[in-house]
């Protein structure tokens, strides 16, 4: 556990402070390198769009645009790119390491 200093500069404060420990640093380091690892094992048509949905927070219109296809398209390639990162991180999930967002 992490602990804060004394504003004023002298005497340790012994209280805990609030924020991650080094442990939680670790671990979401450990889990986003496993999300990271599984998004570039994905075909890029797939990664691309799933990017594009899920961290820049486009709609389907948006994306289709970007990469030149249909919004049917978009909604193919982007239901079959979720479905093989939840496969890639079915095992994860199975034992606890990642969690799902709640």
């Amino acid at each position: 556990r992490a602990w804060r200093e004394s504003s004023s500069g002298g005497s340790a404060d012994l209280r805990p402070s609030r924020g991650p420990g080094p442990l939680e640093v670790l671990l979401e380091e450990e889990r986003s390198r496993i999300v990271r690892d599984a998004l570039a094992a994905l075909a890029p048509l797939h990664r691309e769009v799933l990017i594009l949905a899920e961290y820049e927070e486009l709609d389907m219109a948006t994306i289709a645009e970007v990469v030149g296809a249909e919004v049917g398209a978009v909604k193919v390639r982007l239901h079959r790119a979720r479905k093989k990162l939840r496969s890639a991180l079915e095992g994860y999930m199975a034992s606890g390491v990642l969690t799902r967002a709640e």
